[in-house]
């Protein structure tokens, strides 16, 4: 019995999905796209494959996840792409105090002083867990146990991490004196 060895299996999936790259390029859907793919011979009516005009693949992308930095230039522009930013993911909130709190940590990332772009501002999912009474997450819980790790990786080798951590602690907790969301 045959095994494929891994490259073996690389080389197949690569065909297979090769043809399906193929197809879901917006300039050859529908019949008038369709191919033969390499299995065509094995089944009586030897129809040929295609990706009907129809079909939408929707997905997302973090722009500074280092898995898709070398985002495949033949995959990209079969795609259209649209910036969400985190300003515009701020609809998914409700009240005003979460959105300062999200907007003085995002101000705070973009600063002369921290000196990041807004391509590592953070998005309203992070902060939407303040709202939900069910999750019980406290602004000091989302701090250190999701924002804060997160900026560590940020800033991970750089000389003055500590000094712009603690610039966007400050921010996040608003110099904090409000105590409209329990801490």
């Amino acid at each position: 019995m045959y095994h494929p060895q891994p490259y073996d299996r690389w080389r197949l999936t690569a065909k297979i999905f090769g043809e399906l790259f193929f197809s879901i390029d917006p300039e050859y859907r529908g019949i008038e796209g369709a191919v033969s793919t390499q299995y065509a011979n094995l089944f009586a009516d030897e129809g040929k494959f295609y990706v009907p005009e129809n079909v939408y693949i929707l997905g997302t992308m973090n722009d500074i996840d280092r898995s898709v930095d070398t985002f495949d230039f033949a995959m990209r522009r079969r795609f259209s792409f649209e910036e969400i930013t985190s300003k515009d993911s701020q609809v998914m909130l409700k009240t005003d105090e979460v959105k300062k709190r999200m907007n003085a940590l995002n101000d705070a990332l973009v600063s002369d002083e921290v000196s990041l772009s807004t391509d590592y501002q953070i998005g309203a999912s992070y902060f939407k867990g303040l709202e939900d009474k069910t999750k019980n997450l406290s602004v000091d819980e989302l701090w250190n146990n999701k924002l804060k790790p997160l900026l560590k990786d940020y800033f991970r080798g750089e000389r003055n991490a500590e000094h712009k951590l603690e610039i966007l602690e400050s921010a996040y907790y608003l110099g904090d004196d409000d105590d409209s969301i329990e801490r």
